[in-house]
Order: structure tokens, then sequence, then C-alpha cells
């Protein structure tokens, strides 16, 4: 089961664009600049590191929408888990951070299924 370097840079993309979803959506949700997220490096960094197991989930031996509820769960769950308990988002209430990574969860997997169209690579 090999990834593919295209594969790998629509992935990266894909995460790029999820976090500026989330960058858009934290300004709609709580007012502030968006630019908190969108210019800061390492919330892109991590955005692709919560994105690479996806790779792995299109290619699982299972039915395409049970793949698209693991992946969908998997980007918004862990990336709200480890906000909590990792970075220290403590006093953010989960509906919040849920909502947050709902918005990164979604634009990535679009983006994929996206970039995947126009560049004719099938899953």
């Amino acid at each position: 089961m090999q990834v593919s370097p295209t594969e790998i840079s629509v992935l990266v993309a894909s995460a790029v664009f999820g976090c500026l979803a989330t960058a858009v959506a934290f300004n709609a949700i709580s007012g502030k600049p968006a630019a908190t997220i969108a210019l800061n490096w390492r919330k892109h960094v991590w955005s692709i590191i919560f994105a690479m197991p996806i790779l792995l989930l299109f290619r699982a031996p299972l039915p395409d929408a049970l793949v698209f509820i693991i992946v969908v769960a998997w980007l918004i769950f862990v990336p709200t888990l480890a906000s909590k308990y990792v970075f220290g988002a403590h006093d953010r209430p989960w509906s919040f951070l849920l909502m947050l990574h709902s918005a990164f969860a979604f634009t990535t997997v679009s983006a994929v299924f996206l970039l995947y169209e126009l560049l004719g690579i099938s899953l």
C-alpha cells in the first residue's frame, strides 16, 4: 500500500484548507481575528499531522460510507481531544472546540475529494 507524492501533496493542501476553514469558523464564533489561526504555522503543521491517517483510512477494506464516517470522526474528535488535553484549551467549552474541528473535518475531506477528482486520482 504505497502512497504517491501527489496524494501526499493533496493531503497537505487539504489540511491547510481545513485549517483556514477553522480560522474562519473561529472568527465567526468568537469574533476574534481569523489571523490568530490562519497565520500560525504551528496550527497548519498540526492540521497536516492530524490529517495524515486519512490516507490509510481511504484504503481500508471497508464500505465507503463507513470510511467517510470514520475519517470525519477522526478529524473532529482527535484534534478536539488534543486541544483540550495536550494544547491547554481547558477554558474553551467542548461545543466551541467541536464546532471548530467540524469545520476543519468537513473542509479537509471535501478538499481531498475535490482535488482527487480534479487530478484524476481514484480512491
